[in-house]
C-alpha cells in the first residue's frame, strides 16, 4: 500500500466530487474514530482508497482490530443506502466538508483529535475574521443573561463572529445578541445539526441558519449526549481568538471550554461576580488562576488575537461627502467593492466586510447607499442579494 510522506499529504489530497461519497461513508464507519480515520488516511492516501483495501491490508493499519476491518468492510457494502441518506441530508440543507478540503476550518486542523468530517447548516465561520466565544451557565442570572446579549450585540457591531453551544442560558442570549445585530453567529451542538437541543431555542436555532451556522462533528441524526458536550466544547474553543466566560459554579461545562482554551493559547476573560454567588465562583477561580477580568468590550477588542484580525473602519472614506453626492458609480470606490460581493446568494455584512476587504462602519454605509439606489435587496434582517433591476 502507498504510504504518505508526510502529515500535510492528506491535506493537499485532491478529490473528485463524485469521490465525496467515499469522504462520507469513511465518517461514518460504526466505531471508528478521528485518530483512527487518521492512521488510515496516512496509509492509503484517501478514502477512496480505504474501501478498496481488503481485510489483510486493513489490519496492517495500525489501531485497526478485526472488529473495525469488519465495520469497514460492511459499510462498504451498505454505499447506496449511504447515497440516498447524504441525498436527503442534502435536500435538508445539511452540509459536510472534509479535513482535506480547503474550505475545512484551519483552527480545527491544530487539534490533534481534528474531527474528520465537520457537519453544518448554513455557512461556516470566517477564518480571517475574529471570533470569540460567548459561554456560561445554563441557570444563569438575569445579570448573566444581560451581559451574554450585551456582549454578543456590541461585538457582532464590530465585525466579530459569535461562537458558542446554543445551550439554554448564557449561550443562547450571546446569540440573541449577535442576531439582533445582524452578524455572523454560531452553535456547535452536542449532537447532530439537524436536532434542536433544547428545543426550546429552536427560533434561534432556525434564524442562525440564515446568517450564520448550525455545527457538530457528529453524523447528523446522532441524539444529545452526555459524553458529547465536552467534546464539543474543544471546538468552541478551537474556533474562537478568545473566550468570555460570563457565569460559572466551580464545577461546571464553562470551565471545561475555559481550560481547553487556555491549552490551545487562546485569551480567556471572566465576567468578575459578587463575592459568595455560586455562579460567580467558577470566574472568580479562573481570574485567580490567570484570565482576564471583562469589564468592557474594549477589553476584548484589545485581545491581541482579535484586533490584528479586526478590518479597519475606515470612517474616513465618507468625511467630506454630503448627503446629496452619495452615489454608486465610480466615484464611491466601497460601494462598488460591496456590490462586487453580492450575488443572489444572500449574504450577512461579517462575510460582505471581509468580501470587500472593507471595514464594519464602510461597509454598512454602503450597504444603505445600495439599497437606497435600488442596487440591493435586504431578503431578511440582516441578510442581503444583489437586485436584478437597479431602480
Amino acid at each position: 500500500m502507498q504510504k504518505t510522506k508526510n502529515p500535510e499529504s492528506k491535506m493537499q489530497t485532491i478529490c473528485d466530487d463524485k469521490d465525496r461519497i467515499y469522504d462520507y461513508m469513511l465518517a461514518m464507519v460504526p466505531g471508528v474514530g478521528d485518530v483512527t480515520i487518521s492512521a488510515l488516511m496516512d496509509a492509503f492516501g484517501s478514502a477512496k482508497e480505504v474501501f478498496k483495501a481488503n481485510e489483510k491490508q486493513l489490519s496492517d493499519v495500525n489501531g485497526i482490530s478485526k472488529k473495525k476491518c469488519s465495520e469497514i468492510i460492511r459499510t462498504k457494502n451498505a454505499e447506496e443506502e449511504i447515497r440516498q441518506k447524504i441525498s436527503r441530508w442534502n435536500r435538508d440543507g445539511i452540509k459536510a466538508v472534509f479535513i482535506h478540503e480547503q474550505a475545512y476550518p484551519k483552527q480545527l486542523r491544530n487539534l490533534a483529535d481534528a474531527p474528520f468530517a465537520f457537519f453544518y447548516k448554513g455557512s461556516l465561520p470566517i477564518g480571517a475574521a475574529p471570533t470569540v466565544a460567548i459561554v456560561g451557565s445554563r441557570a444563569c442570572t438575569e445579570y448573566g443573561k444581560n451581559v451574554a446579549f450585551s456582549f454578543g450585540k456590541r461585538l457582532a457591531l464590530e465585525g466579530v463572529q459569535i461562537i458558542s453551544g446554543m445551550a439554554a442560558g448564557a449561550d443562547v442570549y450571546g446569540h440573541k445578541g449577535a442576531l439582533s445585530a445582524g452578524g455572523y453567529t454560531a452553535g456547535v451542538l452536542g449532537c447532530g445539526v439537524d436536532i434542536c437541543y433544547p428545543r426550546t431555542n429552536f427560533n434561534v436555532y432556525m434564524e442562525m441558519q440564515k446568517t450564520g451556522g448550525i455545527m457538530s462533528e457528529v453524523i447528523p441524526g446522532t441524539a444529545p449526549a452526555p459524553g458529547l458536550f465536552p467534546r464539543r466544547n474543544r471546538l468552541i474553543a478551537a474556533l474562537s481568538d478568545a473566550v468570555i466566560i460570563t457565569e460559572a459554579r466551580l464545577k461546571s461545562g464553562s470551565l471545561i471550554t475555559a481550560d481547553q482554551a487556555l491549552e490551545q493559547g487562546k485569551d480567556v476573560f471572566a465576567v468578575p461576580g459578587r463575592i459568595g454567588d455560586p455562579l460567580s465562583m467558577g470566574c472568580i477561580e479562573l481570574i485567580r488562576q490567570g484570565a482576564y477580568p471583562l469589564t468592557c468590550v474594549d477589553d476584548i477588542l484589545s485581545s491581541e488575537a482579535v484586533k490584528r484580525k479586526i478590518k479597519p473602519c475606515n470612517s474616513e472614506a465618507y468625511k467630506g461627502q454630503d448627503s446629496s453626492d452619495h452615489s454608486t458609480d465610480d466615484e464611491n470606490v466601497y460601494a462598488k467593492k460591496v456590490l462586487k460581493t453580492l450575488t443572489d446568494i444572500p449574504k450577512n455584512i461579517n462575510r460582505i466586510m471581509y468580501e470587500a476587504s472593507l471595514g464594519y462602519e464602510v461597509t454598512a454605509q454602503s450597504l444603505l447607499e445600495l439599497e437606497l439606489h435600488g442596487m440591493l435587496r435586504s431578503v431578511s434582517a440582516g441578510l442581503y442579494v444583489r437586485a436584478e433591476v437597479a431602480v
